[in-house]
């Protein structure tokens, strides 16, 4: 799959999928040339050959690539705008404790899925997730604060909005202002 990894890198999308099949024809339980099988097809637009893919890279059981499996599986629906596929796909994520998904990769997940519960019109359930993350992480991020102000317009809760809105400024400005010196 090395060499495959370097395709694709290469944008040679032909190649890496001549390479990932040739991986596949050695071994048809290897996770991570499923995985990468998956890219190709996603980035070829073959959303559900892709989904397929990411779903034999799953059944292979192996833990190394499981993680990655479920999240190449939101990207493809996401991509296709069902944001309601991906919430049992971020709950799974989010839940599993054996396949290589740490405290900080659980609160980039939390707000993930609280973003698709906005945009399914479920502000409660995103509220709930942007809680998650506040337990986990002391220093809110901007990404963060971004969505927990969107939930709390949702919400019609407009002062607690502003704030979260007014932080994420003044934490961008300050990041702005570290990154130019």
């Amino acid at each position: 799959c090395d060499r495959g990894d370097m395709y694709l890198t290469a944008g040679e999308e032909d190649l890496a999928l001549k390479d990932y099949e040739s991986a596949l024809a050695c071994n048809k339980n290897s996770a991570l040339a499923h995985l990468r099988l998956s890219y190709v097809y996603e980035m070829q637009g073959f959303n559900e050959k892709a989904m397929k893919e990411a779903d034999l890279c799953l059944r292979a059981k192996d833990k190394n690539f499981a993680a990655e499996g479920y999240m190449q599986k939101t990207s493809i629906r996401l991509r296709q705008k069902r944001e309601a596929d991906c919430i049992p796909i971020y709950t799974t994520l989010i839940t599993s404790k054996d396949i290589h998904v740490g405290r900080a990769d659980r609160a980039y997940l939390y707000l993930d899925r609280a973003n698709a519960h906005l945009k399914l019109n479920k502000p409660e359930l995103a509220l709930k997730d942007t809680i998650e993350v506040q337990k986990i992480f002391e220093k809110p991020s901007v990404p963060f604060l971004r969505t927990r102000a969107r939930t709390h317009v949702a919400l019609k809760n407009y002062s607690a909005a502003i704030e979260d809105f007014t932080a994420a400024i003044s934490n961008r400005s300050k990041s702005e202002v570290v990154n130019t010196a």
